[in-house]
């Protein structure tokens, strides 16, 4: 059994027993603190949607499905007593996603995907924290290039963010002669954003609003996955501005495996600049995969503002490009108008999306494809 799945698995049973015998108070539905002042609390979100997909020849309603964007998730957070200087917590976390967005499509309508098995994991870790030596992390969770595509402050994420195909990624091209091809929306797309494994992750400690993380890990949640993956990320946040938020990160990953074709190397970075003042904001990613020699895109504007006085709302309209996915002259282009609208006192926000997935090779001529999607997310 390797290193790392043989502390993932430890770490599983750790996280079963933390906690001290005494309840001291409950400061509110899903926070408690024990009277040694360790704190449990639990937390989660219900994200279900509706979407209508039109590829040119079929079009058809999908209800409810599961929001890719932000999934339905539970989790658990125990902070332990403090010890000096070092700040341990532990954070467990699962999502339940059946009828994904954007795995749903007009063969497989409802996705026989209801059991719950280890691929809903999220997180299963321990993060040490100290005041100068930075943030020690254990166990299933982010890497360190995890989010440095999907900088974004347009608060329209729940339904338009960077990873373009969440929401319609499942359905099948249409050609213009009327038969289906085998060109998937999704496999014609990726962010190439970091992920989530079984990993060991340090961060420097912060300064200037700059952040260095370095991780090695191995994926423990798929079967006959014996690569070992190695990232960096730098992640930015902009500090004691009164005019703008800024955020940004870029990160490159190498994975290593036994056999040949088994390597891969990619990079991916993305920035988002909010102005305060007017609501107005701009988020730019791209990255590159060095093996496969695939490229993407991706751009928005948008504004934020107050409408309505229960919530803050959102509007957006993005576009992204894909190239060399499927194929060396495959390109895909995508573009969407998007919007959420919050309601503060019910931890509710609602949202809506329209777009639209265009593909191109020199083998065929496809038509568009047009998804609306909408839904809810409730926050607990």
């Amino acid at each position: 059994m390797k290193p790392v799945t043989t502390m993932i698995r430890s770490l599983c049973l750790t996280g079963a027993c933390v906690g001290p015998a005494t309840l001291a108070c409950a400061d509110s539905l899903t926070e408690t603190t024990f009277s040694n002042g360790a704190t449990l609390k639990a937390y989660g979100q219900i994200s279900e949607a509706w979407l209508n997909y039109d590829d040119g020849e079929t079009q058809r309603d999908f209800a409810p499905v599961g929001n890719r964007n932000s999934s339905t998730r539970a989790g658990v957070i125990y902070d332990f007593a403090t010890q000096g200087s070092v700040a341990i917590r532990f954070n467990g976390e699962l999502e339940y996603i059946p009828r994904s967005s954007n795995s749903v499509n007009f063969a497989d309508p409802y996705v026989n995907d209801y059991t719950l098995d280890r691929d809903n994991i999220r997180k299963v870790e321990l993060r040490f924290a100290t005041d100068k030596a930075g943030t020690f992390w254990i166990g299933q969770g982010s890497m360190a290039s995890d989010t440095v595509a999907e900088k974004d402050l347009s608060g329209t994420t729940l339904t338009s963010y960077s990873s373009l195909t969440d929401s319609a990624g499942g359905f099948f091209f249409a050609q213009t002669d009327g038969t289906l091809s085998t060109v998937k929306v999704k496999s014609a797309y990726s962010n190439l954003d970091g992920s989530r494994r079984a990993r060991i992750r340090y961060d420097t400690p912060a300064f200037a609003g700059v952040t260095l993380s370095a991780a090695y890990g191995q994926e423990v949640l798929a079967d006959n996955d014996d690569r070992d993956y190695y990232d960096v990320g730098l992640h930015y946040k902009l500090q004691d501005s009164a005019s703008f938020e800024a955020e940004a990160g870029l990160g490159y990953n190498w994975r290593r495996g036994d056999d040949a074709g088994d390597d891969r190397e990619f990079y991916s970075g993305s920035a988002s600049l909010l102005h305060k003042g007017t609501g107005l904001n701009i988020t730019l990613a791209a990255g590159h995969d060095k093996d496969a020699d695939t490229d993407f895109g991706f751009a928005k504007l948008g504004w934020k503002g107050d409408v309505f006085a229960f919530g803050s709302t959102a509007l957006s309209v993005d576009y992204g490009r894909g190239e060399g996915f499927v194929s060396d002259d495959g390109e895909l282009t995508s573009w969407a108008v998007a919007a959420v609208q919050k309601w503060d006192r019910a931890n509710v926000e609602f949202y809506a999306l329209y777009r639209v997935h265009a593909y191109d090779d020199d083998t065929a001529n496809y038509q568009d494809g047009r998804a609306i999607f909408s839904g809810i997310r409730w926050r607990f």
